[in-house]
């Protein structure tokens, strides 16, 4: 029997933070995006080395910054069901908004969020179907729209 070189239920990028306060990100993962706890690896002096959530279809790794591994925060586009009320759990557990709910060219609902560790979350519902000739003409005419506006 052979080893897949990607465990299973994982994908081949996987998003690895590393954050201060791990344990209050990965309460903030569970109560926004329902984030399911999948493991956590914690050093006697209550360092988190290694913690892993799922969400949705994909696993979020963590850690406490260590020796020369700082603060690494990051920036995720994630897909959820509901983009708008995602967006408002997500304030009311403090995340600072960057933009509010709306619908992009490229088919997306889409909203920016801030959390206290200073990840970037943009989250988006899919609501339209496109080819992508149509994506083009839309990106084109926002783009002419906005020059115009400068």
């Amino acid at each position: 029997m052979s080893v897949s070189p990607i465990p299973p239920g994982y994908n081949t990028i996987t998003t690895f933070l590393m954050l201060n306060d791990v344990k209050g990100f990965m309460e903030f993962l569970r109560t926004v995006f329902d984030a399911q706890p999948i493991r956590s690896f914690t050093t006697p002096d209550g360092t988190v080395d290694h913690a892993e959530a799922r969400l949705g279809d994909s696993h979020l790794m963590v850690g406490d910054p260590m020796g020369k591994h700082p603060v690494r925060p990051g920036t995720m586009y994630f897909y959820v069901r509901d983009v708008n009320s995602v967006y408002q759990q997500a304030l009311e557990a403090g995340a600072r908004s960057i933009s509010e709910p709306v619908d992009l060219f490229y088919g997306d609902r889409v909203a920016g969020v801030q959390d206290a560790w200073d990840n970037i979350w943009w989250l988006a519902t899919h609501v339209e179907d496109m080819t992508e000739t149509e994506m083009e003409e839309r990106h084109d005419a926002r783009s002419k729209e906005r020059a115009v506006n400068k």
